[in-house]
């Protein structure tokens, strides 16, 4: 059973789609002068990919999603720094938390 597409749903197909080119063109640019060709790539693809989880129907409730999303970034930082400060960082650490090593688990590849 195939829904025929409204002209709201292709407006707001447009509009997230412009939405996604303009947060990538902006973080592609703002980026480029400060760090390489392949993180300034990257960024870019990140910030499409926060347009798409914030964008709503309402201005007002992509305002939310956003805000939401930033709240929990904050948390995030505040809880990888307290982890720092308790356990700093050590480059022998880094190998040592790879899961799929210790478990034996080859069904996702080589480590």
């Amino acid at each position: 059973m195939h829904q025929k597409l409204s002209a709201a749903d292709v407006i707001y197909a447009s509009e997230m789609a412009i939405a996604c080119a303009i947060s990538y063109w902006i973080i592609t640019y703002i980026l480029a002068p400060i760090v390489g060709k392949a993180s300034d790539l990257l960024g870019g693809m990140w910030a499409v990919v926060a347009t798409v989880f914030v964008f709503r129907d309402t201005r007002a409730e992509s305002l939310t999603a956003g805000l939401e999303r930033l709240i929990a970034t904050c948390v995030s930082f505040a809880l990888c720094w307290l982890y720092l400060l308790l356990f700093p960082f050590q480059a022998a650490a880094c190998g040592s938390t790879d899961w799929r090593r210790h478990r034996g688990n080859d069904a996702l590849g080589p480590a």
